[in-house]
């Protein structure tokens, strides 16, 4: 029985055709990646709440169901960076909030504003009410697979 690799040539072109192929590949799935630097006034070590959202979850911006969600401790006030990896290339939106009593939820007053710190990327703030996903988004994935954004929280 011939094999389709019976000569060292044909071995050759075959492996090299198979690099190329691996290479190009894997070109095309690398992961996407957003830094945040998070800055709050108010020293806490409670847990500060982070929520990405991309264009197919938009609809529930800020605070409906995102694509990925995660929780950090910051050691103290001031500056921190946290990385989030393996994101879907595209338009991106974060928002945060600091949970300063610890009940896992943005508390608000009265009138629904909330009495917490919170913010979103872009350093972008609503005037009356949350900003639009498309003032906060950030792009990844085009030119840039690694994209650094801020967040204020106020």
């Amino acid at each position: 029985m011939k094999h389709a690799f019976s000569t060292p040539k044909a071995l050759t072109s075959s492996l090299i055709a198979l690099s190329i192929t691996l290479s190009i590949a894997s070109g095309s799935c690398l992961a996407d990646s957003v830094t945040l630097i998070i800055t709050s006034d108010t020293k806490s070590a409670e847990k500060i709440y982070l929520a990405v959202f991309t264009e197919t979850t938009q609809a529930g911006f800020p605070s409906g169901t995102p694509f990925f969600t995660t929780r950090l401790v910051p050691n103290s006030a001031g500056a921190i960076t946290y990385y989030i990896p393996d994101l879907p290339p595209g338009r991106l939106a974060v928002s945060a909030f600091h949970d300063l009593n610890g009940n896992q939820d943005l508390d608000t007053n009265a009138l629904g504003m909330p009495i917490e710190p919170y913010g979103f990327s872009n350093n972008v703030h609503g005037l009356f009410g949350p900003p639009n996903f498309s003032d906060v988004a950030i792009q990844i994935g085009e030119t840039d697979r690694n994209q650094t954004t801020a967040i204020r929280l106020q």
